[in-house]
């Protein structure tokens, strides 16, 4: 336990110190519905795929982010703007875009939403046979708020976004330091 509180802290040292925030830290953003959205980056370095980063994010009561307005896709694209959460060569974490069936570029959400916004990479998306994802895309090798498709399968993908609105996210969950009773000085609640 020790060493998990050296983490975090040493997590939320770089993200005071950068600016950005560290994996594992949601935070809020103020969604235009007037609601509060929590997103939460979550790293894998030995890759993922789309369907597990989505199951994943299901038993965290949350879903892949779901992107809506060109503002919410530059507080995401910032969230995830971190080198060692994109593949080189193009594979950039997932976002919870996905076909409506197989047959076609039919594009929603994982929440039922349609695609009313949408920020497609040049050439993208292609339809991918048998399953086409999004992603976010690396243009000239530089990563990008812009979306590819990929294959849901595919495990090369270093990242993911977890998103909740505000009736689903759990304000609990924390760390409290030299809580009495906790034997090295952290207890999470």
């Amino acid at each position: 336990m020790l060493r998990c509180a050296q983490i975090i802290l040493a997590g939320l040292l770089v993200s005071l110190s950068t600016g950005a925030p560290a994996c594992g830290q949601a935070v809020p953003w103020n969604h235009p519905d007037q609601t509060t959205h929590w997103y939460e980056v979550v790293s894998t370095p030995g890759g993922t795929s789309w369907d597990y980063a989505q199951i994943s994010a299901n038993r965290r009561n949350g879903h892949l982010v779901t992107i809506t307005s060109a503002a919410e896709n530059a507080h995401v694209f910032q969230l995830v703007n971190v080198p060692s959460l994109w593949v080189p060569g193009g594979h950039g974490p997932w976002i919870g875009g996905m076909q409506r069936d197989e047959s076609g570029p039919q594009w929603m959400w994982v929440d039922g939403e349609p695609f009313a916004y949408d920020n497609w990479a040049p050439g993208s998306p292609w339809d991918i046979a048998p399953e086409s994802r999004a992603q976010f895309a690396k243009i000239g090798g530089t990563p990008s708020p812009m979306w590819r498709a990929n294959e849901a399968s595919d495990e090369r993908v270093y990242a993911y976004v977890v998103e909740w609105d505000d009736s689903a996210w759990d304000h609990t969950v924390g760390l409290i330091f030299n809580r009495p009773g906790s034997h090295d000085g952290y207890t999470l609640i």
